[in-house]
């Protein structure tokens, strides 16, 4: 709806402003996702902010996963 879509622009305008007004030179993924989690809280949208939470914990969880497989592999293979 136009409304949903109006917050979450205010959203994401907000979320930019503060990555390039804190990182001016270069932000890690880290950063930018503390910061999303902050704004969405910030806007009392609890229920997407535990939502994107769980996301990043199930990435997070998926990439350590798979850089703990390469570094097994290269290790067998020296």
């Amino acid at each position: 709806t136009p409304l949903v879509e109006k917050r979450l622009n205010g959203l994401v305008e907000r979320i930019v402003t503060e990555i390039h007004s804190r990182f001016p030179k270069g932000v890690k993924i880290y950063e930018i996702q503390n910061i999303v989690e902050h704004e969405l809280l910030e806007a009392k949208e609890y229920a997407l902010a535990e939502e994107y939470i769980t996301y990043r914990t199930q990435r997070d969880v998926e990439r350590s996963k798979a850089t703990d497989i390469n570094f097994s592999i290269h290790k067998l293979l020296d």
